[in-house]
Formats: structure tokens, sequence, C-alpha cells
């Protein structure tokens, strides 16, 4: 997946890339705009992505450079381009996904049969069982989404 974005902020320790809005991305034929990566990054960021430089391991960015791209000689409001691995973003998918609804599921089952169990209204421990599942895949989501760092090339 190749997106486009344009350098807000460069600074020795970080920089800031903004998503460009309504560039499909290269490699893609869904047409969806902004798409994942929008959906994954700009929820409260702006579309703004940080990114380590000096292979440093920041805590609060969004993205490492590795291999020194940074390091050239690039000004604010460069256009430059990110391509994602694309087994990354599938396991971004799936954790955003699916990690959600088998949450969600086994815990509905799990509290229904838990409230037959002790002879309780079974349709309620059902609901019950799916806002502890609600409640279990937001905590999840939010501890793996700040250890989540995709593995990206920038390009000129």
């Amino acid at each position: 997946m190749i997106k486009l974005a344009k350098i807000v902020r460069i600074d020795l320790n970080r920089v800031d890339l903004k998503l460009e809005k309504k560039v499909q991305c290269f490699d893609c034929k869904s047409r969806c705009s902004d798409g994942f990566l929008s959906f994954l990054f700009s929820k409260k960021n702006q579309g703004i992505l940080t990114v380590a430089v000096n292979n440093r391991n920041d805590t609060n960015g969004h993205l490492v450079d590795k291999h020194d791209f940074f390091k050239e000689n690039h000004q604010r409001n460069d256009v430059i381009g990110l391509k994602f691995n694309e087994t990354e973003i599938f396991r971004m998918a799936f954790i955003l996904y699916g990690v959600p609804i088998f949450n969600i599921v086994a815990m509905l089952i799990i509290g229904y049969f838990t409230f037959q169990k002790l002879q309780l209204n079974s349709d309620i421990g059902g609901v019950v069982g799916l806002l502890i599942g609600l409640v279990l895949s937001k905590t999840i989501i939010k501890l793996i989404h700040k250890k989540l760092k995709p593995k990206v090339e920038f390009f000129k």
C-alpha cells in the first residue's frame, strides 16, 4: 500500500507527516480515498503521523525511520511517499476487526451460559457478556495500538 504525505514539521528527533486527503493509494483499486490508514491514524491526530528519526524508539510516534530517510535534505511541505508492508496492514486490520468480534462473541456465549448455570435469565447474561466483550475489546485495542508500529519504507 503506497500513500502520499506532506511534511508538516521536521526536527532532529521527529517528523510530522500529514496524509494527503482524497488521494487514492497508488496500488489500490478500491477507491476508498483515505482508506484504512486514515481510519487507523487520523481519529485523534487529524491525519498527522509522527515518525521517530535517528532509529529512536519513540513511544509517542506512529512510525519509525529505520533506514535514515529523513537524514537527507528534506524541508517542510515536501511531499513524500510511504510504502506500507501488506502483511503489516493485514495484521493491523485483523487486530482492529477480528479481536473485537472474537471477544464480543466469546463473552456473549460465556455470559449466556454462566447466567443459565446460575439459574438466572440467560438472555440478560448474554447482554452482560456482550457489554463486557465491548469494554474488553476497547481496552485490548488501546493497549495494542500504542505498541503497534507498522513497517514503512519512505521515498521521494
